[in-house]
């Protein structure tokens, strides 16, 4: 299994994308602009291509070894690897493209425009219909049919008959995530007490619902793997770059303040001390911009423990 896979990747490493737009442009006598864009798509399928078939294959060694079934229909199998390929190069290029810059125009206009409070709440709203959007949160409706209704009564409830409610709630989490993490954008709040302030009940009602009240184990791990899945391809991107968005907004105003403050002192000498205090500036900003894009991180980490949080509530309810 691993000779296979990294015979597949050294083959896919000689058919790469730049060896394909140079045979394009100079054996086909492409525009450069076309084989620019067969390369781009050639090397979002690449990427997928290496993310599914090799899980594929493991998948169906695994079940002929251990369970001796082997594939019935393989024709439909490969038809639905293919399409999900496919459909998986255009679901990320299409998040690249439009989604992606769309959250952070958002998160870079909506400090300047609107007042705080305004800014909460459509952060919030949006929090609550990317995780409707998310395509992982689709895996939970398969589960309550596997699930025995007499050996996790509680689980089955929440699976079944109040799944709404429970998305809601997981909703919920990432609003109230994207809320505060908006919120420390805007105040300058440090991530490690917020970690440390969600973190804490969130492992306290762990304890409670695995030893104080063993009905509610099954609910536990629920509660854990609704967590996991908030972190999608949809939420993570989203979030994050709404967060960028809104600290882009907010170094513009600090370097307004900052040119603010500067035109109001006393000019300075010309000569050596204006190169270097240019070089310092610049280098400054640098860091700044690098800063800015590590901390939009931090409403990921959020949006995984608030989730965890709001379905513990509920199954407490």
């Amino acid at each position: 299994m691993p000779d296979f896979v990294g015979s597949l990747y050294a083959a896919v490493g000689m058919l790469g994308p730049s060896s394909l737009r140079t045979y394009l442009e100079h054996d086909k006598m492409w525009h450069y602009r076309d084989a620019s864009l067969a390369e781009h798509f050639y090397r979002l399928i690449l990427e997928q291509m290496l993310a599914v078939i090799p899980i594929s294959i493991l998948l169906i060694t695994v079940m002929w070894i251990f369970f001796d079934r082997q594939v019935t229909s393989p024709m439909e199998l490969a038809g639905g690897m293919a399409a999900a390929i496919l459909g998986l190069a255009l679901f990320v290029d299409a998040l690249r493209v439009c989604v992606m810059p769309l959250s952070e125009q958002l998160g870079e206009d909506l400090p300047k425009t609107l007042s705080l409070p305004y800014v909460l709440v459509i952060a919030a709203f949006l929090g609550v219909l990317v995780t409707y959007a998310e395509p992982a949160i689709t895996t939970l409706r398969p589960l309550a049919e596997l699930v025995d209704p007499e050996v996790a009564p509680y689980l089955y409830c929440a699976l079944m008959e109040t799944q709404e409610v429970l998305i809601l709630c997981i909703g919920l989490g990432v609003g109230a995530a994207a809320t505060l993490g908006t919120l420390r954008f805007v105040r300058g709040w440090s991530l490690k007490p917020m970690i440390l302030t969600v973190l804490s009940p969130t492992l306290m009602l762990a304890v409670y619902m695995w030893w104080g009240n063993k009905e509610l184990r099954p609910l536990l791990g629920l509660a854990w793997d609704c967590g996991a899945v908030t972190t999608g391809p949809v939420t993570v991107p989203v979030l994050l770059a709404l967060g960028i968005g809104v600290m882009k907004s907010k170094r513009q105003e600090r370097e307004a303040e900052k040119a603010k403050e500067l035109a109001k002192s006393p000019q300075r000498k010309k000569g050596g001390l204006k190169k270097k205090s240019k070089v310092h500036a610049n280098t400054k900003r640098m860091m700044e911009d690098a800063g800015d894009a590590l901390e939009g991180f931090g409403i990921v980490t959020l949006a995984s423990l608030l989730p965890v949080l709001a379905v513990e509530i509920l199954s407490l309810s």
